[in-house]
């Protein structure tokens, strides 16, 4: 997927919860569009990236660290 990351970002998808939420096929025929049939990623490539995602769905984000004053 390195080689796709920069279109993909500039494709509004910047974390792996936006990975989650999108349509495999959607986002292919997006990348064909953008990219070419010749240089883009298969369906199942992408297809990959978001099942890849979802699995990580079970890692929780990181809570931000409450800031107690100092006495």
């Amino acid at each position: 997927m390195e080689r796709w990351v920069p279109l993909v970002r500039r494709l509004g998808i910047n974390s792996m919860k936006d990975l989650r939420a999108q349509d495999a096929r959607e986002l292919h025929a997006t990348l064909v569009e953008a990219i070419g049939l010749a240089g883009a990623p298969r369906l199942t490539d992408v297809q990959y990236w978001i099942s890849q995602a979802t699995a990580l769905d079970i890692i929780e984000e990181p809570e931000v660290a409450l800031r107690e004053p100092i006495s």
